[in-house]
């Protein structure tokens, strides 16, 4: 018995059965109840994070973005 691309049974089943290992590895710790006081500080650290992670990686990849396509576009009207 095959799946409708042509997969054999055992190749959906192994995916399945990752499937399955990888979220009972990822979530095997979850704790759903979590003391208030760490919910209030990740609250106040989330903006913080997320300004220093705009501000260390995507504000800079931006920057180099218009720069070199800044140069490029003056070194093609240069050579024209």
């Amino acid at each position: 018995m095959t799946s409708n691309r042509g997969n054999p049974w055992w190749v959906v089943a192994l995916a399945v059965a990752a499937l399955a290992a990888s979220l009972w590895l990822g979530w095997s710790d979850f704790d759903p109840y979590v003391a208030q006081e760490t919910v209030r500080e990740t609250i106040r650290a989330t903006p913080r994070a997320l300004v220093q992670l705009v501000v260390q990686f995507v504000v800079p990849v931006l920057l180099l973005g218009f720069l070199v396509r800044e140069f490029a576009s003056r070194r093609t009207r240069a050579r024209a």
